[in-house]
């Protein structure tokens, strides 16, 4: 085709294809996409747009405001629900409250399993109970058993409301003495007018103070009490299950523990308080007890006892082993673990194996033996893999077994001592699963764990004990001191990026999962929208100015269009012998 010359642009012919001014045509547009934009070139016009000298300035502006909304969303992060979270007060009826002081002989679980036969049955609006001890009466929420019950339930005689179904009916004491006496009372809320009282009945406390579970390591006793109502009649009946938790000093008992023993550890730092409130536990690390026979440490000869655990040793520990400080499995010694005060608690677990003292040393030899096998592997660094451990995500084939964290060695650990089953994953065994907070955990070959025992005054030392006095280190310094700085929340005891990411220290899971959330969770996300919102915009220019062109191109064919009509008018004819005669009309 000849180009037309007419107008600043040119209409011409490229490859036998119909172009404008050097650059093809597409064909005539279709039904369902009108402008003719390729599926495939929608992925090419995104690299070529954003990795052009004239797009870069776009790719910039797309990390620098994705990076700048996650920074506002870790400040709000850690100043909203982190700080709620981590900074909530425990009031006495609360799982997490300490019962360490000195005239406190330990921690009493009471669990209301039901109640029944209740006076004025069929009024009840709120039914809830509370304790009475030393003349002391606990009526505030946190201490309220079976405070969220729901009524409508009826008993098998037929009346409602006498026998509700309980579902906050688990609270902690402090015990001060064996002596003293529980006034457990039954009441009704009432909002407008005071409660109504519908019994009581007191109860020994020195009756239920057991320390050893039962085999089946639930509830140390089971009873049922019959209430005295308000005008000296019946008031109904409850069953109570209870649960001790002593507290005694470490060189109580510092002697008598043994290898296998479990021992637990709540963080006093913003990420093990997180860790805690994320898992709703008390706890936020756990190890073992390896105890050494005719090895004093730097006490002399005797018993010394160590710990071996999968930690990320922010305190700077040496190993007893190697003398260094190590980041993953470890072997330290227990007291300088206990006292090093990067713990507000810390309790014990006694091991109950049968067999004597024969199976006890068959055991230590097995855990030795393990002991040597995970020596020097370091702590887990694929942190999906504990976060996904909260919900019992991982799988065996993407278990990583080259690193490992805390609650996943010491499963393994047991796995291999055979106490629990090889069904269990240890990807997917949170610290919390070795305390008794997990109702229902039986061990094999007939061991169980007795009741924690709480310690006492873990942080006697403000900076750490070997930290503070070298000469009491038994397997080397403590090479960072603790401060109150660990477990700031708010300006200026710390960095302020250090409080954004996750606070300064970690020795619980060994990762602020502050910055997964904020990076996986929400930062990629918005990078994903962001990103989708630039495309969409570059590609409605470029499909505007498609479209643009297209006009331009119509306009320059309407020339060549009154060719084609004055040619229609003329009628060609063949004649014989190859030639043509051209005719007007």
């Amino acid at each position: 085709m000849k180009e037309d010359s007419n107008g600043p642009g040119k209409v011409g012919s490229v490859d036998g294809k119909l172009s404008f001014e050097g650059e093809t045509i597409r064909s005539p547009p279709t039904y369902g996409n009108p402008y003719n934009v390729p599926l495939e070139g929608w992925m090419w016009f995104l690299s070529y747009k954003l990795l052009s000298v004239r797009r870069r300035w776009v790719a910039l502006a797309l990390f620098g405001s994705t990076s700048l909304v996650m920074v506002i969303f870790g400040f709000w992060l850690r100043y909203g629900p982190i700080a709620w979270a981590v900074g909530k007060e425990a009031f006495e009826g609360m799982r997490d409250h300490p019962c360490l002081l000195d005239d406190e002989v330990g921690k009493l679980e009471i669990k209301m399993n039901w109640a029944a036969a209740l006076p004025f049955r069929d009024k009840l609006l709120r039914p809830f109970a509370q304790i009475k001890m030393d003349e002391r009466r606990m009526d505030w929420v946190q201490a309220r058993i079976g405070w969220k019950v729901q009524l409508g339930q009826a008993e098998t005689s037929g009346a409602m409301g006498s026998s509700p179904e309980w579902d906050d009916a688990t609270r902690w004491y402090c015990i001060r003495s064996a002596s003293q006496t529980i006034e457990f009372q039954m009441w009704d809320d009432n909002i407008l007018t005071e409660n109504l009282f519908l019994g009581s009945v007191n109860i020994s406390v020195a009756s239920l103070l057991v320390e050893s579970p039962t085999q089946e390591g639930l509830f140390n006793t089971v009873g049922q009490y019959d209430l005295e109502a308000w005008d000296g009649g019946y008031g109904g009946t409850v069953e109570l299950q209870t649960q001790f938790y002593p507290s005694k000093d470490l060189s109580e008992f510092y002697n008598s523990l043994e290898s296998g023993d479990i021992l637990l550890f709540s963080g006093a730092t913003v990420n093990g308080n997180f860790i805690k409130a994320a898992t709703r536990s008390e706890w936020s690390h756990v190890g073992l007890v390896y105890k050494d026979e005719d090895a004093g440490g730097s006490g002399g000869n005797g018993t010394f006892v160590k710990m071996i655990e999968s930690s990320t040793n922010h305190a700077g520990l040496y190993d007893c082993d190697d003398n260094k400080d190590n980041w993953g499995t470890e072997k330290v010694s227990l007291r300088d673990k206990v006292y090093s005060s990067f713990y507000d608690k810390v309790a014990v677990r006694r091991l109950f194996l049968p067999g004597g003292p024969e199976e006890r040393a068959k055991l230590h030899a097995r855990l030795s033996a393990f002991y040597e096998s995970k020596r020097g592997l370091k702590y887990e660094e694929f942190k999906m893999e504990m976060v996904k451990a909260y919900f019992n995500w991982n799988t065996a084939n993407a278990e990583s077994r080259d690193t490992l964290f805390c609650s996943e060695f010491v499963a393994q650990a047991y796995m291999d001592l055979e106490l629990i089953s090889y069904d269990q994953l240890p990807s997917n065994v949170l610290q919390w699963e070795f305390s008794s907070e997990k109702r229902g955990k039986a061990l094999q070959r007939g061991a169980y764990l007795h009741n924690e025992v709480y310690l006492r005054d873990v942080q006697r030392y403000p900076s750490g004990r070997c930290y503070s006095y070298k000469n009491l280190c038994e397997c080397g310094p403590q090479i960072h001191p603790y401060s109150d700085h660990y477990a700031c929340l708010i300006p200026p005891c710390g960095s302020i990026w250090k409080l954004i990411w996750g606070g300064m220290i970690d020795l619980g899971l060994g990762f602020p999962l502050e910055v997964f959330i904020t990076v996986v969770g929400l930062g990629w996300i918005l990078a994903g929208l962001l990103a989708n919102i630039c495309i969409c915009t570059h590609l409605f220019v470029w499909i505007k100015s498609r479209k643009s062109l297209a006009s331009k191109v119509a306009q320059k064919l309407q020339p060549v269009e009154h060719i084609q009509q004055a040619a229609s008018q003329t009628c060609m004819r063949v004649e014989s012998g190859g030639t043509f005669r051209e005719e007007s009309g």
